[in-house]
């Protein structure tokens, strides 16, 4: 049998159940179209993220200072900062709270008595030039 015959076998199938032949069509065209459908929403959550994630910039710098002895290197560090003003454009502190503590707002409130202090809240508080 060559290849001439074989289509000619083929197209008369197809035409002598029309039925069959129109559902096997459907689900290859839907099954496409979910493939295709899924592989663009991940294109696009992947472009997102990644406008995302250079909008924060190129320029931020995260710097966590401590000592061992009870020096005030966070006053240190933004003096530091401040005589660099024309390369640094603003400090922003972070505090952590590793002992009980009680954050109120309007009539939340917030408290880690009960809370690890590896889970303790973390607020970071922020000037006209911080921005996320």
């Amino acid at each position: 049998m060559n290849l001439t015959q074989a289509f000619k076998i083929a197209v008369k199938s197809i035409a002598a159940k029309k039925a069959r032949s129109v559902l096997t069509m459907l689900g290859v065209i839907i099954g496409l179209a979910a493939v295709i459908i899924l592989v663009s929403y991940a294109q696009g959550q992947n472009q997102q993220m990644r406008a995302f994630y250079e909008s924060l910039g190129t320029n931020i710098i995260n710097i966590q200072a401590s000592s061992w002895n009870s020096e005030k290197v966070s006053d240190q560090l933004y003096d530091y900062c401040m005589e660099l003003d024309e390369y640094v454009l603003g400090v922003t502190p972070v505090v952590q709270m590793y002992n009980q503590t009680v954050i109120k707002y309007g009539a939340k409130t917030l408290d880690n008595y009960e809370t690890p202090w590896e889970e303790s809240p973390q607020v970071v508080m922020g000037n006209q030039q911080f921005s996320l």
